[in-house]
């Protein structure tokens, strides 16, 4: 991505942006990056959701 000096290796991108669409972000920056993106809405998800999440994603490393 432009400006970074690296490549991540996960992008977590929450799609309900207040003030963004959170799909057009994901679009651009899909153009820039081939890292995974995993795409959050916080409001519909439980605390457990995430940390089940975040603890497989620690694993697979």
């Amino acid at each position: 991505m432009e400006g970074l000096s690296y490549e991540p290796e996960l992008i977590l991108l929450d799609i309900s942006l207040p003030f963004y669409n959170g799909f057009f972000l994901c679009n651009e920056i899909r153009k820039h990056t081939k890292a995974p993106i995993t795409s959050l809405e916080l409001l519909l998800q439980k605390e457990e959701e995430y940390e089940d999440m975040y603890y497989q994603w620690l694993t697979k490393r």
